[in-house]
């Protein structure tokens, strides 16, 4: 499988550009605590109990079916399950501010990496075909060096996806609020493109999580569509995040709620 350096870092597979430092920490000593622990079970698991928890199919069209995923460095994890089927192969996840929509898709590429490593992932049990690339858009930089603007860098990784989804291989393509560096309503018309245009190809799996609901309207009619969400309850003025995934587009906004929790406006008034 086919992954550049970009998108080891973004999944925190590596976490230094030049020491290759693992994160993951492949060989973590027995007695380290908390999640790594759990992290170092899970990747020593014996080869008989892996093979048992991963089943890999042979398919013209992308598969990945995820029961109780979990992001292996949290202590305490809440395990998500996820489906695809090649008729609905791009996810539009929404959800809040701090609903967990970026942990869960990272959870998503760690499992699809180290199953095709051949090593245990972080689930109960995972069916996928085998993907012929894996690419993230989760952690845009502008670059000084080549004059790269924070949004000329986000359509760059865009162009560099698409020429991947046109090579007719199959891919997971994972993106993190698509065009965040420009005005809203520039935003919003490409990512409906952008969108529209990845549904186009059913070679690959699209994992998309936005902000932007108000697109459930007009990428809907498009057929192939998977919306989930995650939802946050608000309890004697408190968020409680549950971490669930749900069916459907989250209306709920946070931000202004968690801005006023951190009192920014009070200590900005006199």
């Amino acid at each position: 499988m086919q992954i550049d350096e970009r998108s080891l870092l973004e999944l925190e597979i590596f976490s230094d550009r030049k020491s290759g430092a693992c994160l993951l920490e492949l060989f973590v000593p027995p007695q380290t605590q908390g999640g790594q622990e759990k992290l170092s079970e899970m990747l020593h698991a014996p080869k008989s109990q892996r093979n048992e928890i991963i089943a890999i199919q042979e398919s013209n069209l992308p598969l990945l079916d995820i029961e109780n995923l979990y992001h292996p460095l949290l202590k305490a994890p809440t395990p998500v399950s996820i489906q695809f089927v090649p008729e609905r192969n791009l996810l539009f996840l929404t959800g809040p501010n701090m609903s967990g929509k970026t942990t869960f898709i990272k959870s998503i590429g760690i499992a699809v990496y180290l199953a095709q490593l051949g090593l245990a992932v972080p689930a109960a049990r995972m069916t996928l075909s085998p993907f012929d690339f894996l690419i993230t858009n989760i952690k845009t930089e502008d670059d000084i060096r080549f004059g790269y603007s924070y949004f000329f860098s986000e359509v760059k990784r865009v162009k560099t996806i698409a020429e991947l989804v046109r090579s007719d291989q199959k891919g997971l393509v994972i993106s993190d609020e698509l065009f965040k560096g420009t005005n809203i309503h520039d935003a919003y018309e490409a990512s409906r493109s952008v969108i529209q245009g990845f549904s186009r190809w059913k070679n690959s799996l699209f994992i998309l999580s936005s902000h932007l609901v108000e697109l459930q309207s007009d990428i809907e009619p498009l057929g192939n569509i998977l919306f989930k969400y995650f939802e946050v309850t608000i309890k004697d003025g408190i968020p409680e995040y549950s971490y669930r995934l749900k069916d459907g587009v989250s209306m709920q906004r946070l931000g202004l709620f968690i801005l006023e929790q951190e009192r920014i406006m009070e200590l900005l008034n006199y």
